[in-house]
């Protein structure tokens, strides 16, 4: 019976993800930064078709597909090698979704096989399912040490009201919420091992495989590891005891064995590419500001700062002091990793780590720092009216993170002081239309524009957005088309301020069916106050398509 409640409850928690990582992706056109497989994300997952469709051969790849993924791996055609700086784990983690993928799209003609269609869906399910078992995995840990209720609300203020939530349902082809979920794993099989004095050897083999997995997806959680290991040590003593009891012969041969199977296929890699088993593939990419680090970026910048997006670790931090200060089991050693990952991070030579929403590396131990909030809110508990404060104050910080995330398409666009800029994004509120064309949509060679959309600045008070978002339900019949969706913002005095055009067949994928497309339009920061805004169709070649209708949503 607990084991039909634990499943019913992941198949719950899962749907729901699932719900949300698809509806925030549906309009993502394949190869551009919206896509799934851009970038980064692009390098961790290109070991699955480079293994599974074109065995590891570059020339056979498509072509140009390195760039049409955002340049997140490469393919030197000369030398025959494909190279990715990134660690296989993420890949072999998402590997059973990428078959359920291949499996399905087989005997489907594509120019992009492995990189388009459902395989672009990888990361979403992936995304779904790892967090799922962190959320779970979190929530038994946590009940080592709170009631079932409080557990229930920290696990679930840690993923809505941090940047975990942003690498979940939005950034979710990068490793965080693949670690994050192997946190929560090792958090709560490290505390059951080490509550038994004969722990079940399923329990350590998944431990030692779950080390591997994480240290393979990136080396410097080793962070996280050691510290983790001694949780609820409270003196050497205990500390040296922890030791003895992991350094038995079973515990080292399982670790040293699962590390092996689990980087033995990145040493093949490695070896594939440098002809050296060992390989450091980040190559100028170091801790340059390891002399002077970037604290004050790190933590207060609006340009990915920690603080602005994540205000929930003001309560940590201060949680972390007050168990110091309390001599509270835990307190110090959780406060040297906070400490640790603060400098190591501000050291790196990119500190806002690319598009690196709220400080992306402390998404991951969201999973550990649950803990100091946990205790912070069973501290207040003792006052009803302290306890009722606190929750509100963290559902507070959680809805910031909330309006944060659903107020960026990909990351801040500001400076690294650019408050204003910040403060606008997170207050602003928006506006949506939904326009369906007259005659159907249909576009024919007498017919060069179509109707014009217009909206006056009055009316809608345009200058208080800075960005248009246009879904378009969109069929070519000709990939050569020239049709293209036009922005064109002019003053009273009909002089133009600004004019943009994109060519709908740069975002097609499939002729003679119907696709949802999106566009993403800046607009000017200062209008003139009767500024117009316009938008229509312009078939400049005279062609054949069509165009259902447009979803335009004001930022």
């Amino acid at each position: 019976m607990i084991v039909l409640k634990k499943a019913a409850l992941f198949i719950i928690i899962f749907a729901g993800l699932l719900w949300l990582v698809t509806d925030r992706h549906k309009y993502n056109p394949e190869f551009t930064w919206r896509s799934n497989l851009w970038a980064d994300p692009a390098g961790y997952y290109v070991y699955l078709p480079a293994l599974f469709i074109y065995d590891f051969d570059a020339k056979r790849l498509p072509a140009k597909i390195d760039s049409l993924c955002g340049d997140g791996f490469h393919i030197d055609k000369t030398n025959n090698k494909l190279f990715t700086k990134y660690t296989c784990g993420v890949a072999i983690l998402q590997s059973p979704f990428f078959l359920i993928a291949h499996l399905t799209e087989q005997g489907q003609d594509s120019n992009y096989k492995g990189f388009s269609g459902l395989y672009q869906k990888v990361p979403d399910m992936a995304a779904a399912f790892y967090g799922s078992i962190a959320l779970i995995f979190l929530f038994f840990f946590l009940r080592f040490y709170f009631d079932k209720w409080l557990s229930t609300f920290i696990t679930a203020a840690m993923f809505l009201g941090t940047n975990i939530y942003f690498f979940t349902v939005y950034g979710n082809g990068g490793s965080h919420v693949y670690s994050f979920a192997l946190f929560a794993v090792f958090l709560y099989l490290t505390k059951t091992i080490t509550e038994n004095n004969t722990p079940k050897i399923i329990h350590i083999i998944c431990w030692a495989f779950t080390i591997a997995f994480i240290l393979l997806i990136r080396p410097l959680n080793l962070l996280f590891l050691i510290p983790a290991v001694f949780i609820d040590c409270s003196s050497f003593t205990e500390a040296w005891e922890r030791i003895k009891f992991f350094a038995k012969p079973k515990f080292i041969a399982l670790v040293i064995t699962a590390g092996f199977l689990t980087f033995l296929p990145q040493f093949i890699y490695w070896k594939y590419l440098s002809g050296n088993w060992i390989y450091y593939s980040y190559q100028n990419e170091t801790f340059s500001y390891w002399k002077s680090p970037q604290l004050a970026r790190l933590l207060f910048s609006p340009n990915n700062g920690l603080l602005p997006y994540n205000p929930i670790y003001f309560f940590i931090a201060y949680a972390l002091a007050a168990m110091c200060f309390t001599k509270t089991k835990n307190g110090l050693i959780l406060l040297f990793v906070f400490l640790m990952l603060i400098y190591l991070s501000a050291s790196w030579h990119m500190v806002t780590f690319g598009c690196g929403y709220g400080c992306r590396n402390f998404s991951e131990y969201s999973a550990l720092f649950a803990f100091p909030l946990g205790w912070l809110v069973q501290q207040a508990k003792n006052s009803s009216t302290l306890k009722y404060m606190t929750v509100l104050v963290i559902i507070s910080c959680v809805l910031v993170n909330q309006k944060a995330t659903y107020s960026h398409d990909r990351c801040f666009w500001g400076g690294d002081w650019d408050y204003e800029e910040y403060l606008h994004q997170l207050i602003r509120g928006g506006h949506s239309r939904k326009i369906t064309l007259k005659d159907d949509g249909e576009f024919n060679p007498q017919k060069e524009y179509s109707e014009q959309i217009f909206i006056h600045q009055k009316k809608y008070t345009l200058s208080s957005f800075r960005s248009v978002k246009i879904n378009a339900n969109v069929k070519l019949i000709n990939q050569t088309a020239d049709a293209m969706l036009v922005m064109d913002i002019k003053a009273k005095d009909g002089s133009r301020i600004e004019w943009k055009a994109v060519n709908f067949r740069d975002y097609i994928t499939q002729q003679n069916t119907f696709q949802t497309i999106t566009f993403l339009f800046s607009l000017p920061h200062t209008f003139d106050v009767d500024a117009t805004f316009e938008l229509y169709i312009w078939n400049s070649k005279k062609d054949t398509f069509f165009v259902k209708d447009f979803e335009i949503t004001f930022r």
